[in-house]
């Protein structure tokens, strides 16, 4: 009875190690026919060909002491996507990615700077059917666990940003009320934006950028008239970033936006840009706004008799410049700007040939300033409005004349 148990469990384990042997084939993590890996490829010349429908499968091959380098050459089947492309980690090595365009110019590098750290690309628009690009491996080798390389097509969308538009020639358009989506990807990536307008009406409006990655976001905006720049950055991780008070008779817009990222994100360094009209009235008011860039005597803002206009110190060195214009002799003018929390502002008042008339300044943060002269002649008089510091809170700026 005894031998007939033994020989029974004897039958037994060879059926359960057959079993295990037949799901291990089954299961196994990757199939070697699938490896496209075929050395040498350690050149552009014998790049391999592959399908970007397929997962890449390779080794970091042992090189004694040259890193392994392998090329390889994507076919795309649909032009009319975007791709991430995602680089599995493999363990002791420090990967990276290099994609060339195809003149041979560098398009992207990829490159976390860690060992076992996946690469990734968040999002790649082909701009013909192949894409050249090697993997390598800065440090070491691993011939046991390979890399795995995924190309993951994305739906295209109206409203988001289409590479490559890292120059202000390939600038995305962008109108008034419009919200648009982009991603700094790689994490030295620039992306250009130029704001259109429908008609010849002048309008007002601010420029927002938000996200929710941690990434420290920020964005210069360009006047492609006179080339002047500004440069908003609040340098905190996530958040928002914001610019009223622009105006389209001022100039021609481009927006370029880019951002500092973490060493170690994972969130998708994605961002909302969105162009704000602002707002012509408020109840029974009209509202007026300075109209940035308001920086020079030349592009100064206009001051309306007897009306409020709402500005801002931002960013760090602004000046602003209005004028206004006396129809004839007047009794006085009185120029009122209100405090401004934290801020020590400072105005002068100019003749139409830019002598200085008077100059207010209490030297007192949180207190605003007054200008008032009596008897001034018709014509044109500017204005500059400074502080050392700067703010998002809005001042206001009155005008008051009194005409014989």
């Amino acid at each position: 009875m005894t031998e007939n148990k033994s020989l029974l469990l004897i039958i037994f384990l060879i059926l359960i190690l057959n079993c295990f042997n037949s799901f291990k084939q089954q299961f196994k993590p990757y199939d070697i026919d699938k490896i496209n890996d075929a050395e040498d490829n350690d050149n552009r010349r014998d790049a391999n060909i592959v399908n970007a429908s397929e997962p890449i499968i390779g080794f970091f091959n042992d090189k004694g002491k040259a890193r392994d380098i392998d090329y390889y050459m994507v076919y795309f089947n649909n032009l009319y996507v975007s791709y991430k492309i995602i680089q599995t980690a493999v363990p002791g090595i420090d990967s990276k990615l290099t994609f060339f365009s195809a003149d041979g110019r560098i398009l992207y590098i990829i490159d976390n700077k860690l060992r076992g750290e996946a690469e990734k690309l968040w999002e790649y628009y082909p701009d013909n059917e192949y894409l050249l690009f090697k993997i390598e491996s800065k440090l070491g080798y691993n011939e046991k666990v390979p890399y795995f390389i995924d190309f993951m097509p994305n739906v295209i969308e109206d409203n988001k940003e289409i590479e490559p538009n890292n120059k202000k020639e390939n600038a995305v358009f962008i109108k008034v009320d419009q919200i648009f989506k982009g991603l700094i990807s790689p994490r030295e990536d620039i992306d250009f934006y130029k704001i259109v307008f429908d008609d010849s009406k002048y309008r007002d409006f601010s420029l927002e950028i938000n996200t929710l990655a941690g990434i420290d976001i920020n964005f210069t905006i360009i006047n492609n008239i006179d080339n002047q720049m500004k440069y908003i950055n609040n340098s905190s991780w996530g958040g928002r970033e914001v610019f009223p008070f622009l105006s389209n008779e001022k100039g021609e817009y481009y927006i370029k936006v880019q951002a500092n990222i973490k060493d170690y994100e994972l969130k998708n360094p994605s961002y909302q840009f969105e162009i704000k009209s602002l707002p012509s009235r408020e109840q029974d008011r009209e509202l007026y706004y300075e109209r940035e860039f308001n920086d020079t005597y030349e592009t100064a803002t206009e001051l309306i008799d007897a009306t409020e206009i709402q500005g801002l110190f931002f960013p760090d060195k602004d000046t602003d410049c209005y004028k206004f214009d006396l129809y004839k002799n007047a009794i006085s003018v009185n120029i009122d700007l209100s405090s401004i929390r934290g801020l020590d502002p400072k105005i002068e008042l100019y003749d139409n040939d830019f002598k200085l008339l008077k100059s207010e300044n209490r030297n007192k943060k949180d207190e605003g300033e007054q200008v008032l002269i009596n008897n001034m002649s018709r014509g044109r008089y500017y204005l500059k409005l400074e502080s050392r510091e700067s703010s998002l809170l809005v001042y206001k700026l009155f005008l008051k004349v009194r005409y014989k």
